[in-house]
């Protein structure tokens, strides 16, 4: 295993000190304004705020978030880091997972004009939505509308997994052949069916969308996608 090295061990203090320091403001008043900033919501949500971009990709959602995404950070970075440099792996890194949020953002637009235009209830209704103002429905439509709209408009999200499987996807392009092993699996596997298989996986619990499951799987697609088309641009060897 190559060693820790400079940008990779920067990115793991930053990531679980903002996670840290994050979780202690919480305790002291969780209505701090700053923790408004951590967390990202969608760009045409009341509650956006453009330093959100930046600052999510350090935040986390509980200890078993940051803990798997350092886990890849920790394994995989080094590796990238080595083969791309420096600061191409920085950009790399950050540009993966700003990727990821912006085709998600793209998707959610899209979805969102579709659910108002086929939205038969009151037309003020979506307009109290955006001004983060509360509302009375008055038929089954309009709260299913509501619902469906506000899970869009509030909900936040955090973590860089984007970049995590942007840095997996680099491992698969550059060194397809080396043999890693996935734990708990007990034998070595090489590298481009590692990618594929969890690829495969996103894309499945992507659609299948079950109750409970809190993960956003298209980010770790379209993160994995965006560092795809950055290795075939920049044709590093």
């Amino acid at each position: 295993m190559l060693r820790l090295t400079d940008a990779t061990r920067n990115l793991i203090y930053l990531n679980i000190g903002v996670f840290v320091i994050a979780n202690i403001l919480m305790k002291i008043n969780p209505n701090l304004f700053i923790l408004d900033y951590l967390f990202l919501n969608y760009f045409g949500s009341p509650e956006f705020k453009p330093p959100q971009i930046a600052l999510h990709f350090f935040m986390h959602g509980d200890f078993f978030h940051l803990l798997f995404n350092l886990i890849g950070l920790f394994f995989l970075g080094p590796i990238v880091e080595s083969i791309l440099g420096q600061k191409r792996f920085i950009l790399f890194y950050f540009l993966c997972a700003f990727g990821a949020v912006l085709l998600l953002n793209v998707i959610d637009f899209i979805v969102l004009q579709d659910l108002v235009k086929n939205f038969q209830g009151r037309p003020e209704v979506y307009e109290l939505l955006l001004e983060g103002r509360h509302y009375t429905s008055q038929s089954v439509e309009e709260e299913k509308f509501v619902e469906q709209a506000g899970k869009i408009l509030f909900t936040k999200s955090s973590g860089a997994s984007g970049a995590i499987y942007g840095l997996l996807v680099a491992i698969g392009v550059k060194i397809p052949n080396v043999e890693m092993q996935l734990f708990p699996l007990p034998v070595r596997i090489k590298a481009k069916y590692i990618v594929i298989g969890l690829l495969s996986l996103a894309l499945i619990f992507g659609f299948a969308n079950i109750d409970g499951d809190s993960t956003n799987h298209f980010a770790h697609l379209f993160g994995g996608l965006f560092g795809w088309i950055l290795l075939k641009t920049w044709k590093i060897n």
